[in-house]
């Protein structure tokens, strides 16, 4: 076990030997023991205390958000710092990783700047390098009892870089991780895997900014099982100067500010559609009412998923998104057979379009197999604008588009659509990404077509609902019934 602060106090109160005092004098001149976390302030997001004090047999991954400068690398460190000298390890020379994107994050920030700072040179026993010139370890071995004149080895601090691969990161068995800026959800997991026997615990510190994993959110939004997240403030940092804080967030633009402040998830820079919110939009599913208008949307895929959203509108122009069918690599009959499987009725009045993309061969296909879709109005930004609106909260506090909880996909891509990256639409012709944009696309075509047949002019409508053979038969019982049998209207006079 190792040397705890409160074992040091203990040397330097009852030991008589004075070399043992100065020794001890030395160890506490240790970041570890002079750091002390600030004072939460949760409504301000301020909770570096309670990250570096959440109990890791119960919060089993800790991710520290924090703003640029926010003191969260360091909350981790002296997190890392506090497990190793108040857990034993599971077994001898057990492994606790540092991870970071790269060797310079995990071995120059992690270990360089932060833990070789804090962790009492008597805590080691022996450190393997990768590069011995910059301070970069491959393993730093641990005592399992400094006051042992014959220690043993405990925990071995291992360091990592995902940039590895996922491959590098399997077939072992590690006592716990600390994760040093994002890290893909596939590194993740793998190395949560790591932790089975054990049911060892790990933590995390990133800013959210560019996200790379859309999962992030998700698992913000609704954390798994384990799972924690806390906020650190920037501007609670009283070793930053406080101006140059206030300069620096006053030039951010206003949809990444919070984030560099504390680390708030709510708008990730690019993203399209900044009003969505699933504690807001997100419903409970319900039986749709029988006289509620019902309209579909298709998008075609292949490789890329095929898509098939279900939607309601009640009767104060609400849109509700209540069922959807999402698959890639089948032919347009297994979608169809799948899409049947659903309710609807196309001698209803209350069934409405299906609005499609606009490939002849795959409506041909399709109305073939008893669909009929309509082609899509198919204008990217105004659709976007037009999904934009909908998800506004009204003068009723109320949006105008809701999706039913089991429409996991929709969901999904409603938090990950994104203009490319260091744009954020500048350019008024830029479309965003073409990724994670099946079901919105299938959405636009829906609520944009929506929108501009009941909003175009009757005699439009007509062009478009009423079939030729229809128009010209209504001509030919007017003309039957405004002419006589003599070749004159009903006023006498020639046509």
């Amino acid at each position: 076990m190792l040397l705890s602060p409160g074992q040091l106090e203990d040397i330097l109160a009852l030991k008589d030997d004075e070399q043992i005092k100065e020794d001890v004098r030395k160890e506490l001149t240790y970041q570890y023991y002079s750091f002390h976390p600030r004072v939460d302030i949760p409504e301000d997001f301020e909770e570096q205390t309670a990250f570096i004090e959440a109990d890791p047999s119960v919060v089993k991954f800790a991710v520290a958000l924090g703003g640029t400068g926010s003191g969260k690398t360091i909350a981790a460190a002296a997190k890392t710092v506090d497990f190793l000298a108040y857990n034993k390890p599971p077994r001898p020379r057990c492994p606790f990783w540092v991870i970071g994107e790269t060797y310079d994050l995990a071995c120059g920030v992690c270990w360089n700047e932060k833990l070789f700072n804090m962790i009492p040179k008597s805590w080691v026993i022996h450190t393997a390098w990768i590069d011995r010139a910059r301070n970069w370890p491959a393993a730093v071995l641990l005592k399992d009892d400094p006051l042992s004149a014959h220690p043993e080895i405990g925990w071995i601090l291992e360091f990592k870089s995902y940039a590895q691969g996922r491959e590098r990161m399997q077939a072992a068995s590690i006592g716990g991780y600390w994760f040093n800026e994002e890290a893909p959800f596939s590194i993740i997991e793998e190395v949560q895997g790591r932790c089975r026997d054990y049911d060892s615990p790990g933590w995390a510190d990133f800013t959210p900014v560019d996200i790379r994993s859309p999962e992030w959110q998700e698992a913000y939004e609704n954390p798994p099982e384990g799972w924690q997240f806390f906020h650190l403030n920037t501007e609670r940092n009283s070793y930053i100067n406080q101006e140059w804080i206030r300069r620096y967030l006053a030039r951010l633009p206003e949809d990444v500010r919070e984030t560099r402040r504390v680390g708030a998830f709510s708008s990730f820079r690019g993203q399209v559609f900044k009003e969505w919110n699933k504690k807001i939009h997100v419903i409970e599913p319900f039986e749709i009412p029988h006289d509620w208008h019902r309209i579909r949307g298709l998008d075609f895929g292949f490789n890329n998923p095929f898509v098939c959203l279900w939607c309601a509108k009640d009767h104060d122009g609400r849109y509700y998104v209540y069922d959807e069918h999402y698959q890639s690599g089948q032919l347009n009959a297994y979608h169809v057979k799948k899409i049947k499987e659903r309710e609807w009725n196309d001698n209803s009045p209350y069934y409405g379009q299906t609005y499609s993309d606009h490939d002849a061969q795959e409506r041909a296909e399709l109305m073939n197999l008893g669909i009929h879709c309509t082609p899509a109005r198919k204008n990217v930004l105004l659709g976007i604008e037009q999904l934009r609106s909908l998800l506004m909260v009204q003068a009723d506090e109320r949006p105008m588009l809701y999706v039913f909880k089991q429409c996991e996909n929709l969901i999904r891509e409603f938090g990950s659509y994104k203009w490319p990256e260091g744009t954020d639409r500048k350019n008024p012709k830029e479309l965003p990404l073409p990724v994670n944009d099946h079901c919105l696309d299938a959405l636009r075509y829906v609520t944009h077509s929506d929108a501009i047949r009941l909003s175009g002019p009757p005699t439009a409508m007509k062009r478009v609902w009423q079939p030729k053979e229809s128009l010209r038969f209504k001509r030919s019982v007017r003309e039957r019934v405004a002419f006589n049998g003599n070749g004159k209207n009903g006023n006498g006079r020639k046509d």
